[in-house]
């Protein structure tokens, strides 16, 4: 245990010289910003009693939360959003004010990352929230604000996509906004469960995720006690600190493939629809991990399967082309564009010759599998308590040598096993090809993406 006392926990890290400056800097520039639009100043404690996420009927996933125990036994939770404390002081501390009440704020939020995905468990955030306020008037102060603060931020190359509300009342949003980079997207939901007007999220090439994210959110000071209209955003200042120049051509689309069969089903679909295999793919002892079709502004990136959604959520390849069992259990920020219908094959339960008798009385199983989550989930969808045991190489082993009762496996033709004495119980889900996109990526060069996905339909 001695190696932790020198070390940042997963998700954190240390800042030191002109990354703290240029942090604060962009603060200082916001806040600026902020107090001359009549908002005053605001901070709320670093960590909050649990019940106030319960109490707003938990907007923010709870297996997102860090929790820990008070010495009174009270549940805790670090800070993971700042619109919900600003909205109980709103509700409770101002209830005798007049409104509308303007407040800004500069701290971070806290929130667990998924393990070992790159992710921020402390991530730094300058925003606003109006209290009092409703209608197209009030929504048109809070995206002008927004717009504002990108381009004090020096951020010019970006997306802003709006949504949440009828197109017609967006589009009267718009017009009165005058900002030609808004893209309406009526269906945009946000990961945050409290929004109930406009939603807006803005993206820019190399950020992995939003920039700045906001909304109306007219029920949740409601939940403590005061029914008013409100709005906010938060713009997230380490992402843009952290921007790094796109080190590519900006016309290049990067596509992440996985190694093997998927490749070269891939290329066989792009070699119909009018892109030259590039020569470097074809010779056998090219170590080269980077390839580039002739003639086009497409690079392929070859990658473990899992590698692929990593580089897609980070923003480092556009687009990715993975089977669906390894999005089904590695999970991520993506958005899944299409079905390629190639690489097909199935989850299944499998197991030895008297497992469908076990699985009738299913009373202290053990499945092996490489794919844990796929298989909890499974299990778990049954009522079905079982113990899980992650193999990374011959799943098939783990029955044969006595370590499970059978196994969760992708299955093909079934000839493996067949081979080693095993039975398919029961078929879970599907797995094939899919075509999977960064988000900001989808919204940045979608004329690009759509292009190449039209080119490949023809194909």
């Amino acid at each position: 245990m001695e190696h932790y006392r020198i070390i940042t926990p997963e998700g954190t890290r240390d800042k030191i010289g002109t990354e703290c400056t240029a942090l604060r800097g962009l603060e200082a520039t916001l806040a600026a910003l902020f107090s001359r639009a009549g908002f005053t100043e605001a901070g709320t404690p670093q960590f909050e009693f649990y019940e106030l996420f319960q109490q707003a009927r938990n907007p923010i996933a709870p297996e997102s939360l860090l929790k820990f125990t008070a010495n009174g036994g009270q549940l805790l939770v670090l800070r993971p959003d700042s619109t919900l404390p600003l909205a109980r002081i709103a509700a409770t501390k101002l209830a005798g004010n007049e409104l509308p009440a303007r407040f800004f704020y500069a701290q971070s939020v806290y929130r667990s990352p998924k393990r070992n995905g790159g992710g921020d468990a402390e991530i730094r955030q300058c925003g606003l929230e109006l209290f009092g306020l409703s209608g197209l008037d009030a929504d048109a102060e809070i995206l002008s604000l927004a717009i504002d603060a990108l381009d004090k931020c020096g951020v010019s190359d970006y997306v802003l996509q709006l949504g949440g509300e009828k197109p017609e009342y967006l589009n009267e949003l718009i017009n009165l906004v005058g900002n030609g980079k808004i893209r309406l997207e009526p269906n945009l939901k946000s990961d945050i469960d409290y929004y109930t007007g406009i939603v807006f999220s803005v993206f820019t090439e190399g950020s992995g995720g939003a920039i700045l994210a906001g909304g109306r959110y007219d029920k949740l000071c409601a939940d403590f006690g005061r029914d008013i209209p409100a709005a906010g955003f938060a713009v997230y200042t380490d992402r843009i600190a952290n921007l790094k120049p796109e080190p590519q051509t900006s016309e290049t689309l990067r596509i992440a493939v996985t190694k093997g069969r998927l490749l070269d089903d891939t290329l066989a679909l792009f070699s119909k629809a009018g892109y030259s295999t590039p020569q470097s793919l074809l010779d056998k002892d090219d170590r080269r991990l980077i390839h580039d079709f002739p003639g086009s502004c497409i690079s392929v990136v070859l990658a473990k399967a899992a590698d692929v959604v990593t580089y897609v959520e980070h923003g480092v390849c556009q687009l990715g082309i993975v089977g669906s069992d390894t999005l089904a259990e590695s999970g991520g920020t993506y958005t899944e564009l299409r079905d390629l219908g190639f690489g097909a094959c199935k989850f299944s339960l499998a197991g030895p010759e008297g497992s469908r008798a076990a699985m009738k009385n299913p009373h202290n199983l053990t499945i092996a599998s490489k794919y844990p989550n796929v298989t909890k989930a499974y299990f778990t969808g049954r009522g079905i308590d079982v113990t899980i045991i992650k193999i990374d190489g011959s799943v098939e082993l783990a029955p044969l040598l006595g370590l499970s009762d059978a196994i969760v496996d992708i299955v093909s033709t079934g000839a493996t096993l067949e081979a080693n004495g095993l039975r398919v119980i029961d078929d879970i889900r599907p797995v094939s090809a899919r075509l999977i996109a960064n988000n900001a990526a989808l919204r940045l060069r979608s004329e690009q993406i759509e292009g190449l996905m039209g080119k490949l339909a023809v194909g």
